[in-house]
């Protein structure tokens, strides 16, 4: 960024009437969370004051509203937190004409990180030019909660100037790793110690690009700056993955990430300006070929037999059940595991049938 940034609204107190009146900006999911905790912690309160008053009070009934209480007030503290942490980034980023993106789904991102799991951008701030960088977070969600207690890790994000073809730097100091495995055709290994901090896949063919853009010096800058991310190159962006959540209200480390953000981006494009793809035939287009645009992956198949095989042996379970209850006339047992195992006939069905719906319109 060329103006000096204002750290001053991350130094400032948020009082509880600025972070209600931020909570009324916010989606559905956070409002629905907020108030549901508050009543968590509020309504076992109400019982148990009216079971003293009435002198009704037993120790199990009183250790499971407590519970309940203790529970809902903790997830609200934290959640009040949060709200707070992204009142003073979103007046961070307003003060100095940022963008801020805030549980945003990872979906439109083409980078390996936000393609491999169901991720939210939990808070992120954004330059609001075309070449922009982006700093955020990034979290994990899994398909049946989202919670403050998922998993949460830093992203940069870097607008280059010319499309490259998609390449992964796996960082020895990482230790997060993709859902899927890149197919071991695809690893390249380049000159000097640089593989020793490195795991580099390039699509097939690309070797020489990969050369080209990973000059020499660019690769001392990698290992003397980036050695703890994992980075990826994908269609014109730069992604630099870390395996920590960044702090977006420090600004210490906010002046650090965007310095060393726009050093990477200015290295990159001073060294891919005159990049063209040789297989794309037209040097003039800023584009890549198919072959290029994206690493070949390869699924790891330990998951999928471990979850077939927990399915499978739940629903051979569930049929020895339901022909054990047919064979004793048991209707409401037949009843039962008849109904469940209807659901899950049926869910299959829907998700094997899924992908027809889901195709595109040509």
């Amino acid at each position: 960024m060329d103006k000096k940034l204002n750290f001053l609204p991350l130094q400032n107190t948020v009082s509880l009437r600025s972070a209600l009146h931020a909570l009324s900006t916010y989606k559905l999911a956070w409002k629905v969370g907020f108030y549901t905790l508050l009543l968590v912690a509020l309504i076992p309160i109400v019982i148990l004051f009216g079971l003293v008053l009435a002198g009704n009070l037993h120790f199990g009934g009183v250790a499971v509203l407590l519970t309940l209480a203790v529970g809902g007030a903790f997830g609200l503290i934290d959640m009040y937190r949060s709200i707070k942490e992204n009142a003073r980034i979103q007046a961070f980023a307003s003060t100095n004409g940022l963008l801020m993106v805030q549980d945003s789904l990872g979906a439109d991102y083409p980078g390996a990180r936000f393609a491999a799991h169901d991720v939210l951008i939990a808070s992120a701030i954004r330059t609001p030019d075309v070449s922009f960088l982006e700093i955020g977070n990034y979290k994990v969600i899994g398909a049946q909660e989202r919670t403050n207690n998922s998993p949460t890790f830093g992203y940069m994000r870097i607008k280059l100037s010319r499309r490259l073809p998609n390449m992964y730097l796996y960082s020895n100091q990482n230790p997060l790793k993709l859902q899927y495995d890149f197919s071991s055709l695809q690893k390249l290994e380049l000159e000097g110690d640089f593989n020793d901090y490195f795991t580099l896949y390039v699509p097939n063919g690309y070797g020489k690009d990969a050369f080209y853009i990973f000059s020499p010096d660019m690769m001392v800058r990698f290992i003397d700056h980036l050695g703890a991310f994992d980075c990826e190159i994908i269609d014109d962006e730069l992604y630099l993955y870390s395996s920590r959540k960044f702090d977006l209200t420090s600004s210490q480390e906010l002046t650090s990430l965007m310095s060393l953000s726009e050093q990477v981006s200015a290295k990159f494009t001073k060294q891919t300006q005159y990049y063209s793809d040789e297989f794309v035939g037209e040097k003039t287009q800023n584009t890549i070929a198919p072959t290029g645009q994206r690493l070949e992956k390869k699924i790891k198949p330990w998951g999928v037999i471990l979850g077939a095989a927990i399915a499978t042996g739940i629903f051979a379970f569930l049929c020895l059940l339901f022909v054990s209850a047919l064979k004793d006339g048991n209707s409401l047992r037949i009843k039962q595991y008849g109904f469940v195992l209807a659901m899950i006939t049926i869910s299959a069905l829907v998700g094997i049938a899924r992908p027809f719906f889901n195709r595109p319109k040509q």
